[in-house]
């Protein structure tokens, strides 16, 4: 599906990440109240970031996971991979992928 953002989003200010492979020891998976389908993580060399809880087995990557969120412009097109909650993993024009909140973008077949 086809995407275009509608709102600047700041992705890289929450980090930018290689891709964790399944299996990854987390050291801590915490659970925020507010976001209540994202878990804090920290591996075990100390790097922090929110990973769904789908994604994890106890404190272990179920499946290859890259954390990374996308820094796109308004008017930006973009190619939805997933959904998970109010999340998507879209790849923009350029083949960069990463997360973007669902509420700044919108179907191309929506404008």
């Amino acid at each position: 599906m086809e995407l275009v953002v509608v709102e600047d989003f700041n992705g890289t200010e929450m980090g930018i990440f290689s891709t964790f492979p399944k299996g990854t020891e987390l050291e801590f998976v915490g659970k925020d109240d507010e976001s209540l389908y994202w878990c804090p993580c920290i591996t075990q060399e100390g790097q922090g970031f929110w990973t769904p809880d789908v994604y994890l087995d106890g404190k272990t990557l179920n499946r290859d996971y890259n954390p990374t969120s996308l820094t796109a412009s308004a008017g930006e097109r973009l190619t939805l991979q997933r959904v998970v909650y109010e999340w998507f993993y879209v790849k923009n024009e350029q083949g960069n992928e990463g997360w973007i909140a669902a509420n700044v973008v919108r179907s191309i077949e929506e404008e």
